[in-house]
């Protein structure tokens, strides 16, 4: 499917697909679910998931503390 494609199905404007695209803004999580069915992908295929050990979580838990 082409963006062009995906911007007609999601009634969204091209310039929004491409932003996502390029990296230039983030989606939300309501719009990449929206983005993911149009697809019929699992939401997980739209992101790069990066692993983190539990001993980094907590230490930005108590960051934001």
């Amino acid at each position: 499917m082409t963006q062009q494609e995906l911007c007609e199905k999601l009634d969204m404007p091209p310039s929004q697909v491409s932003d996502w695209a390029n990296d230039v803004k983030k989606m939300s999580l309501g719009n990449a679910k929206t983005v993911a069915h149009a697809l019929r992908i699992h939401i997980d295929d739209l992101y790069e998931w990066i692993p983190v050990k539990p001993t980094e979580r907590k230490r930005a838990r108590r960051r934001k503390e």
